[in-house]
């Protein structure tokens, strides 16, 4: 009973906004409406047996711009839980709450109020559509010095319809670590980013710190290749870590550009071998290019054996019937590593058609690999009919 109740007191609301029948009597309509809210009000702060307080802050969401005021005042001077269901109910009212936006933005700009989170959150739901708001959140979260409203903004742009970019921008610049750590994080998260961030996400991170570095090669690479020369720029730093994770970062990207294809033949002759073996990685997706392919078929005598795992691998993937291919092919199933051999057993055995040489360097592997290395040299000699 009381819950029909309070679906017929919601559907007078909504009447009363509308201007329906009650319109021909203005002030006997809005006091009723008044003291139905206050009703309501009342009971959410003592709900009657089995109505929850949730219930009821749905109810007073849906009576519209009336009831803003008297939400607000609830905020003013209510305990915390239930001002929780007064910024609850304006929230479901969106649009229909754009008065309620001054008194919120008092709540955010006061350093001192235990609900400056909550008014942001509420903001961001009334006004998706309303670039005045997205500027107001995006002046919000600029003038945070010590980042935790700044947060709140932030993980506010799934409802921003217009300035949520703007609010990426923003954060990016913010000088809280925080702030910017949690900005990369959400773009590495997003299905698609637009292409212009990337100079932005590039900014956060000076290069050294190993983290955000981390996070922006991450959001990076969800650019696509308009992200390229970012990444490029990245994996010519001083620092080993970083130009390991923009190397890494820019082999995940596709398609592959010449700039990028450029830049891993020269991380190809890297002193370190972890950024020869990402370069490795980085020039398989364009093995059939004559220059990539004689770097992988240089790598493959590399000193180290993940460089030259990497680039066996690489070449492996490829379907080439190539002379300098089998050749190189030829030495490696005789490297002392075993994924090497094993590796290049199958890639000379694609790239000339040959069994006999592959399927014995096959056999000795399953004979003395009982890990993975073994297991999948069975299964190259099944797929080669032995």
């Amino acid at each position: 009973m009381r819950i029909a109740l309070y679906s017929m007191l919601a559907l007078a609301c909504l009447s009363l906004s509308a201007g329906s029948v009650f319109a021909q009597a203005p002030k006997t309509a809005a006091a009723r409406q008044e003291a139905e809210i206050r009703q309501m009000l009342e009971e959410l702060r003592r709900p009657p047996a089995g109505v929850p307080r949730a219930h009821i802050a749905e109810m007073l969401g849906e009576c519209g711009e009336p009831a803003v005021p008297l939400l607000l005042q609830t905020i003013d001077d209510s305990e915390e839980m239930i001002a929780q269901y007064a910024f609850v109910a304006l929230s479901r009212m969106q649009e229909n709450a754009h008065a309620a936006i001054p008194r919120l933005t008092e709540i955010a700009r006061d350093e001192s109020h235990p609900f400056r989170r909550d008014a942001v959150a509420t903001i961001a739901l009334i006004g998706p559509r309303d670039a005045e708001v997205g500027n107001l959140l995006n002046e919000l979260l600029v003038n945070d010095a010590k980042g935790d409203l700044a947060l709140s903004v932030l993980h506010s742009y799934p409802v921003l319809r217009l300035q949520w970019k703007q609010v990426f921008v923003s954060a990016l610049r913010h000088s809280q670590r925080s702030v910017r750590s949690e900005a990369l994080m959400l773009l590495g998260e997003m299905e698609t980013t637009a292409a212009p961030m990337a100079d932005p996400v590039m900014a956060s991170c000076d290069g050294q710190d190993y983290e955000l570095t981390e996070a922006a090669c991450r959001a990076l690479t969800r650019m696509g290749v308009d992200a390229q020369p970012a990444l490029i720029r990245l994996s010519a730093s001083d620092s080993v870590d970083v130009r390991h994770q923009a190397l890494a970062a820019l082999s995940r990207s596709r398609p592959v550009t010449s700039e990028a294809a450029a830049r891993f033949k020269q991380a190809a002759a890297d002193a370190d071998a972890a950024t020869r073996s990402w370069a490795a990685r980085g020039l398989a997706p364009v093995i059939h290019l004559p220059e990539a392919r004689q770097v992988l078929l240089k790598l493959t005598s590399d000193e180290d054996a993940d460089v030259r795992w990497q680039a066996v691998r690489a070449i492996r993937q490829a379907t080439f019937r190539l002379p300098e291919v089998a050749s190189a092919m030829r030495e490696a199933m005789s490297d002392v590593h075993p994924s090497v051999r094993l590796e290049a057993a199958v890639a000379y055995w694609q790239a000339t058609g040959e069994v006999d040489q592959p399927s014995r360097v096959l056999e000795e592997l399953v004979a003395t690999q009982s890990n993975s290395v073994g297991r999948a040299s069975t299964a190259a000699l099944e797929r080669m009919g032995r």
